[in-house]
C-alpha cells in the first residue's frame, strides 16, 4: 500500500536503509481531511479502531472523508509519533496482532504524504520489483486476510 503513494514520499518510507516500513492500515474511512487554504497539505483528524500491529509500526496508514472532494476519500501517511495510539484491544485470540485505536486531532499532513482513495484502491504500485504492488489491492487484501481465518480453520480441524 505504501509503494501507492506519490514517488517523493517513498525517500521518508523506504530511504532509511532499515529495509521496508511497518505501518498499521486501519481501513475504514472513519476520520477526515480537511485542505490547508493556500498551503499544500491537509488538517487530518479522527479515530481509526484495529491498528494492527501499531505497537511494532513506524507509520500509520488513515483513511478519512476528503472535504475538498464531493464524496470522495483520501489516504494519509503519518509517523506513529503523530498520534495517540489508545490500548483497547483486549481479546484472548488475538491478542498478539497488536492492534489498538488510533487518534489524530487537527495534524497537519504534507499532501505528498496523501493519496486519493480510489487511487491507492486501484493504482498499481510504483516500487520497482514489488511483486504484490502489481495486483489490485482490494484483491490482494481479501487475499492476506483471509489467511488468519483459514488458518485457524485449518487447526481446529486437525484438532478435532
Amino acid at each position: 500500500m505504501l509503494s501507492r503513494f506519490p514517488a517523493e514520499t517513498h525517500g521518508e518510507l523506504f530511504g532509511s536503509g532499515d529495509g521496508v516500513p511497518l505501518a498499521a492500515a486501519p481501513f475504514a474511512p472513519m476520520g477526515r481531511l480537511v485542505p490547508i487554504d493556500g498551503d499544500d497539505g491537509y488538517r487530518v483528524s479522527g479515530r481509526w479502531e484495529w491498528a494492527t500491529g501499531i505497537w511494532h509500526s513506524g507509520w500509520c496508514l488513515v483513511h478519512g472523508f476528503d472535504e475538498g472532494v464531493e464524496l470522495g476519500t483520501r489516504f494519509a501517511v503519518v509517523p506513529v509519533g503523530d498520534l495517540l495510539v489508545e490500548d483497547t484491544w483486549h481479546t484472548s485470540g488475538m491478542r498478539a496482532t497488536g492492534s489498538a485505536a488510533v487518534v489524530l486531532d487537527d495534524v497537519i499532513v504534507p499532501a505528498h504524504r496523501t493519496v486519493a482513495g480510489d487511487d491507492l484502491r486501484g493504482a498499481v504500485g510504483a516500487v520497482a520489483g514489488d511483486g504484490l504492488a502489481g495486483l489490485p489491492l482490494l484483491s490482494v487484501l481479501a487475499l492476506v486476510s483471509s489467511a488468519s481465518a483459514v488458518g485457524a480453520a485449518q487447526a481446529a480441524v486437525d484438532r478435532y
